[in-house]
């Protein structure tokens, strides 16, 4: 037996309103819905936080038992894992309920350099220093040892030279891969790992022919050539080894720097301290913008500043590439 034709009527209606799922049967669920939506959203919150907390107990109580049974895992392989102490043991915080100077768990067991004598503390310091020193010493080293010499500068020139790529021009040598790898096999190992890998082969443009241009490359060859030397003569001025260095280091790099100075050769000796000083704080105005008194040989290296001052070094600089070199114009006196 159908519906009567005004009740019939009635649930279409509903059911346009409402749509085809919800039905007057769903009532008390949609009641109950909108009654938890009124309730205060922190109150909510620990509702849900208490019905979830046997949950996290169950959950905390796993991964325990977890970590106890690696630990001993660990003991069965090997003993020495009770004895020897681990690089990082993170301490209890200050201000934690029972991790506070006066607490008795802060009192029973007590930090490992609380207890350590202070001849361990002295000794341990001092390998520290050594082990740093030999670690410094041996980076200088390396890269002491990547650095060219000019002969290995003009040999590099002759070989790219030699095995440039046709079609040539005799105003623009232009080398592809192929003969590139060939005059890394001619170089010794150091220097072809240092510049004539794949990815140094294409910092510069290719032309239609895949070729870069022999010129282009060799300028960057001895320009990074001449940073790395910087950066080996910057390091020995970072006592700190923290590869920053400060205004007394830099003052003492500067005036080592200024008598191999070729373009500063008539500024005379009482000027020397005036020129440092003036350099310097040159460094320190754009290279230290937050006045932390240290300036990053990183950033020094990647500066203009920097690259103005060894342009000095050039024996063939011209006349008007001093007059645009502000720091061969600071050492004139009419400057």
């Amino acid at each position: 037996m159908g519906l009567p034709a005004d009740s019939l009527i009635k649930l279409r209606r509903y059911v346009a309103r409402h749509g085809a799922e919800s039905t007057p049967e769903d009532a008390g669920a949609r009641h109950a819905r909108i009654q938890i939506q009124r309730i205060h959203p922190h109150k909510l919150k620990r509702i849900r936080r208490a019905a979830a907390a046997p949950a996290e107990r169950k959950v905390q109580e796993v991964t325990e038992r977890i970590w106890k049974e690696r630990e001993e895992r660990k003991l069965q392989y090997d003993p020495t894992y009770a004895e020897i102490p681990r690089f990082y043991v993170k301490q209890p915080s200050r201000g934690a309920a029972g991790g506070g100077p006066g607490s008795p768990s802060s009192a029973a067991a007590p930090s490992r350099g609380a207890r350590e004598p202070d001849d361990a503390k002295r000794q341990r310091a001092l390998m520290a220093a050594e082990v740093d020193r030999l670690a410094r010493h041996q980076l200088q080293e390396h890269m002491v040892g990547l650095l060219l010499e000019p002969a290995e500068l003009d040999e590099c020139w002759r070989l790219l030279r030699a095995h440039a790529s046709p079609p040539t021009s005799p105003t623009d040598e232009r080398i592809n891969y192929d003969d590139f790898c060939q005059v890394a096999e001619r170089m010794s190992a150091r220097v072809a790992g240092s510049f004539f890998c794949a990815s140094h082969f294409l910092r510069l443009p290719l032309d239609r022919w895949g070729r870069i241009s022999v010129l282009h490359f060799f300028q960057w060859l001895r320009c990074k050539n001449a940073i790395l030397r910087t950066r080996v003569e910057l390091s020995v001025y970072d006592t700190s080894a923290d590869g920053t260095l400060g205004e007394r280091e830099l003052e003492q790099w500067v005036s080592e720097l200024i008598p191999q100075l070729p373009a500063l050769r008539e500024l005379r000796e009482e000027f020397f301290p005036f020129y440092k000083v003036t350099a310097v704080r040159k460094f320190f105005f754009f290279l230290d913008p937050r006045r932390r008194g240290r300036v990053s040989m990183q950033k020094m290296l990647a500066s203009p500043i920097l690259h103005e001052l060894l342009e000095l070094r050039r024996s063939d600089i011209s006349p008007e590439e001093l007059r645009q070199n502000w720091c061969a114009a600071a050492a004139r006196p009419d400057a």
